[in-house]
């Protein structure tokens, strides 16, 4: 008998989050028609949400990685999104949301093993991939609305994806799909073949009530046998675990089977012509659910270091900003990485309070507290729970960003001529629902110069009504008025050098540190002229 030939596939590969082209809305978690433009590349460096896509891309691809860059324009949207966030950290939600999760990925990977399969085999293997999805949809359909009524929480998307799943289950065409699905699955189960060995031929054959040798043999190695290991029953259809394919001797004798029961793999062969029966709006959850439980990977171990993580509340405008216990999440996840702690900050704002100047010493904890304000709005209003305990803010348009860069070389403009370049192309961006953190702008220039183009560049951001988050070593820059707020990184009371990193709220105190330093090591203009008058 010839070698059956295997399937030609169809595709290099089958990606777990495929998506049907009948996908239709009622699965989607991730509407894309209220969003903004995606974060600038210079924002996207400077907050490290880089990094986060990086490793969330690791675990759902980058495609839908990247939504993390992308805000929403609207606070229905983001509450939407936060709603569906917040019944998902729900241990019994999330729970029935994995396990369907994981059963549509293994039913396409079974469709994927389909198409490297010998013929019959194939057919076996779309029928086990349609019979693993069918029971996940029942199951999901069942227990979601029921888990989410005990979560106390609503949310409007998830109730959609329950409510699409329980009229599909209801309908005729799939009652009569699952019913003939289930059968056949029982029916395969249930075909027994008599195997006769004679030396390296196999010959196939009715089982007729012989006697059963694979008993004999086993109760003749039963005192070998692994008495921890579970016995497992050989069924006719594949195996569940992707990758453990037929060799040519099994393909002969499940084909030579099928052709002694044509009534049984007749009918699975038909069943495998239908194809993949993944509804399109069940494929589209699965997708979009997936950057919500990544999500939640990559907070959990904040969470159990003890540091807080919440769904801020965001409205539209300018409004009073309440943030308590705030931190850079990305610098967090390396020092939870490390078991070292992270310290937290709060940051009050009025509604008439549109400029942040962050002074003092360097490595003091400045740049870090920018660029956790500006993740605290970028990620509120990409509708996902964010770093802090309690956060209320205004809905950003966008977060701008301007941090120093090295200068290279054969750049004619100089570093000053090219921040100035990125600056002007930052400020003809910002509108009034902006967020702008500037990170020392003009250090590599001399103090004049940068007190003087500093205060320029300061007041033509205040004019766009922007939110600005300025880092800077030049404390006058901004005349005193109702619109600025000063924050200062504080140091040891009783040890300058040694750094707090908490930012407080109150006046710049110029050289204060610096003086403090200076006394520490004696370096005081009384001390230094003290030890001079004692030599002579």
């Amino acid at each position: 008998m010839p070698v059956p030939a295997r399937a030609e596939p169809e595709t290099d590969a089958v990606p777990s989050d495929a998506v049907r082209s009948d996908a239709v809305p009622s699965g989607s978690l991730l509407d894309t028609t209220a969003t903004r433009p995606p974060l600038g590349e210079d924002a996207l460096h400077d907050l490290a949400i880089d990094q986060l896509v990086t490793r969330l891309a690791t675990q759902v691809g980058d495609d839908l990685a990247a939504v993390l860059t992308v805000p929403l324009a609207t606070v229905d949207a983001v509450r939407r999104r936060q709603d569906v966030a917040r019944a998902l950290d729900v241990p019994a939600v999330r729970a029935v949301v994995e396990t369907f999760v994981d059963a549509v990925t293994r039913s396409v990977g079974q469709h994927a093993e389909a198409r490297k399969a010998y013929p019959v085999e194939a057919d076996l293997w779309r029928l086990h991939a349609a019979t693993t999805y069918l029971d996940a949809l029942v199951a999901l359909a069942s227990d979601l609305p029921r888990e989410l009524a005990g979560a106390g929480s609503r949310s409007a998307a998830l109730d959609e994806v329950a409510r699409a799943c329980a009229e599909r289950v209801d309908e005729p065409s799939f009652r009569e799909l699952y019913a003939r699905a289930t059968a056949l699955a029982a029916a395969v189960h249930d075909v027994t073949v008599a195997l006769w060995l004679h030396g390296d031929t196999v010959t196939v054959g009715r089982f007729d009530d012989e006697p059963d040798d694979v008993a004999t043999v086993r109760e003749v190695f039963a005192r070998f046998a692994d008495h921890g290991r579970a016995k497992r029953r050989v069924a006719a259809a594949p195996p569940r675990t992707s990758g453990r394919r037929m060799d040519e001797v099994q393909a002969h004798v499940l084909g030579m089977a099928a052709r002694l029961h044509p009534e049984v793999f007749d009918e699975v062969h038909a069943f495998a012509a239908v194809g993949d029966v993944v509804d399109g709006f069940a494929a589209r959850f699965v997708h979009d659910v997936r950057l919500y439980l990544a999500w939640l990977d990559v907070i959990a171990p904040l969470r159990a270091a003890g540091l807080p993580v919440c769904l801020p509340r965001v409205r539209a405008g300018h409004v009073h900003t309440d943030a308590r216990e705030v931190y850079d999440v990305v610098l967090a996840t390396r020092l939870v990485d490390r078991h070292e702690d992270v310290v937290t900050n709060d940051l009050t704002l009025a509604t008439t309070e549109r400029l942040l100047l962050l002074s003092g010493p360097n490595q003091g904890g400045k740049t870090t507290f920018a660029r956790a304000v500006g993740q605290l709005h970028h990620l509120a209003a990409v509708g996902l729970p964010v770093p802090g305990r309690r956060v209320a803010l205004g809905l950003a348009d966008q977060v701008l960003t301007h941090f120093e860069r090295p200068e290279r070389l054969g750049n004619l403009a100089g570093r000053l001529g090219e921040g100035l370049h990125r600056m002007k192309d930052l400020l003809g961006r910002a509108t009034a629902g902006s967020v702008v953190v500037l990170n020392e702008p003009f250090s590599s220039t001399g103090l004049d110069d940068a007190r003087f183009l500093t205060r320029e560049i300061l007041a033509r951001a205040r004019a766009t009504g922007a939110l600005v988050v300025c880092v800077t070593f030049v404390d006058d820059v901004a005349g005193p008025d109702g619109s600025t707020v000063s924050m200062v990184a504080e140091v040891d009371p009783d040890d300058a050098a040694v750094r707090t990193f908490h930012v407080t709220r109150r006046p710049p105190d110029g050289l204060a540190y610096a003086r403090a330093l200076a006394r520490r090591h004696g370096l005081t203009a009384e001390l230094v002229r003290s030890r001079l008058e004692d030599r002579s």
